[in-house]
């Protein structure tokens, strides 16, 4: 198992923005500088589909058992209560080993 660190910066932009995990690894997205609201297509490959991460914090998610494939993320930024659906900011992805 695996720990992968996503630093969003305050516009949004995820660092590094393209990953490769595998099922039981953890992805720390951390929101270093504005609110972010993270939203992941397919929302089963971590569990749910959006994540509301405030300012400074960080939020572990974990590759499911059953997750394969390629998965894609987008990043909202400054309204934690932003749906997933209101836009598109910038773009992030990466593929698992499973």
């Amino acid at each position: 198992m695996s720990d992968v660190t996503v630093t969003i910066a305050s516009d949004g932009t995820p660092t590094p923005s393209d990953i490769q995990i595998s099922p039981g690894d953890t992805v720390s997205f951390h929101a270093d500088g504005a609110d972010i609201v993270l939203c992941v297509d397919p929302g089963e490959y971590f569990g749910e589909e959006r994540y509301a991460i405030p300012n400074g914090e960080t939020v572990h998610l974990t590759m499911q058992a059953d997750a394969s494939g390629s998965f894609e993320y987008i990043t909202l930024v400054g309204d934690l209560s932003a749906d997933c659906y209101d836009g598109r900011d910038k773009r992030g992805g990466g593929g698992g080993n499973g």
